[in-house]
């Protein structure tokens, strides 16, 4: 089993640093590394250059945006499947791939939790299982997600999209092509929240982009229950969504019963 771990890199010199380090401090070597970089003017190919000796592949070219350049990843890697860990993310210790490859090889998606560096750290984990309402509202984080490479060579990113082509890429593959999936239970990095789907400038984009693909792939019937869906009933998907089973059918219920006690009991 051998991991392409892809990083992209524009003008973030020192992001991309911390980024190579990471990758380089694993404990295993199953990986092949490679570092996309969109010609950048700040020095970052020169970084580049002083690891260039254990990278093993890497261009620093002119590119149209995010989804050309990982594309441009995707068609350079050889692993089995593709991690895309971006310049100013991080593994979150040097054992992670230890503890990752003996998992991987029967499902097409494993993905595990990722720390958002705020300026108070918070740790966010995947679903227990993907959902098309879960689909719907997120995606998984692909700084800790493993995507099978075959799956990603055969139908690369979206290039017309500026921030969501990788959630397209999910919602497609693991709700209506039937991908499989897996989660990794353990916390798999550290996302630099500096990069443009954090922004705030971009957040209106985001939306309009995660509309637009909606439309694409929802019926209008779904796509109107989903979006308009009632808080009490947002309730009860993100008990069944984001809990395992067992503990998401207690949750469920018990919203129910104080559903039914406040229609009986209010005016």
């Amino acid at each position: 089993m051998k991991i392409s771990i892809i990083t992209i890199n524009y003008n973030n010199r020192d992001g991309l640093e911390h980024t190579i380090q990471s990758v380089l401090s694993q404990t295993v070597s199953d990986y092949e590394y490679i570092v996309i970089d969109g010609a950048s003017t700040d020095g970052s190919a020169d970084i580049i250059k002083r690891y260039a000796g254990r990278i093993d592949k890497w261009v620093s070219e002119p590119d149209t945006g995010i989804y050309n350049a990982m594309n441009k990843g995707i068609a350079r890697a050889e692993g089995d499947y593709c991690l895309f860990l971006n310049s100013g993310d991080t593994f979150a210790d040097a054992h992670i791939l230890e503890r990752v490859l003996p998992l991987l090889g029967e499902k097409d998606f494993y993905s595990g939790g990722i720390r958002f560096l705020y300026k108070k750290p918070e740790i966010k984990m995947p679903p227990e299982r993907v959902t098309a309402y879960y689909m719907f509202y997120r995606a998984l984080f692909h700084q800790a997600t493993f995507i099978r490479t075959s799956l990603l060579k055969n139908h690369p990113y979206t290039e017309t999209y500026r921030i969501v082509s990788d959630w397209e890429q999910m919602l497609r593959e693991l709700i209506f092509n039937g991908c499989s999936y897996q989660k990794l239970p353990f916390v798999m990095g550290n996302f630099d929240v500096s990069g443009i789907s954090s922004q705030k400038e971009n957040s209106a984009l985001l939306e309009q982009e995660m509309d637009s693909v909606r439309r694409k792939y929802f019926p209008p019937g779904i796509y109107d229950e989903y979006k308009n869906s009632s808080p009490f009933i947002g309730k009860i998907l993100y008990a069944y969504h984001f809990k395992k089973p067992l503990s998401g059918d207690f949750k469920m219920l018990r919203n129910i019963i104080k559903k039914l006690f406040h229609d009986l009991f209010s005016e």
